[in-house]
């Protein structure tokens, strides 16, 4: 009598469950990388527009404008060169604890400037770039730092 054989074995499927387990592992670690630098390069932006509208500022009445913590906002007329309302780190979580070892997660902070003095604005970075290592960054007049 002849046995038809039809199907897979057991091993078979968990030979095949077991590779794409792994390639979903691959992808989705690939993902999260991708996303984090999408983070750090809104934040790189961010800066950038900041610094732009704190010069222009600067141009304009030979002071910095002021910034506010918090719900990121400027005040005056710097409002006029940066729309700060959709400035907020893309991690940001209003309810975290945010301390000066714990940055990573919080809200960009600024260094409130006078007329003698500038500004500084603090952010995080997740990742390393080609000038910049991971961890706590600011901008101020002069550039990334």
């Amino acid at each position: 009598m002849k046995m038809n054989k039809k199907g897979f074995t057991l091993l078979e499927l968990l030979v095949v469950i077991a590779i794409i387990g792994l390639l979903s592992t691959i992808a989705v670690t690939s993902l999260n990388s991708a996303r984090g630098k999408a983070r750090d390069t809104k934040r790189l932006g961010d800066m950038s527009s900041i610094r732009t509208a704190q010069e222009y500022y600067y141009d304009d009445n030979d002071a910095y404008g002021c910034l506010t913590a918090g719900k990121v906002s400027a005040c005056g007329a710097l409002a006029e060169f940066v729309n700060l309302a959709t400035v907020e780190d893309p991690r940001y979580d209003a309810a975290a604890a945010c301390t000066a070892a714990s940055v990573a997660g919080c809200d960009y902070g600024f260094v409130v400037p006078t007329v003698t003095e500038g500004f500084k604005i603090y952010f995080w970075l997740e990742n390393a770039t080609d000038t910049l290592t991971v961890g706590l960054h600011y901008v101020d007049s002069s550039g990334l730092h």
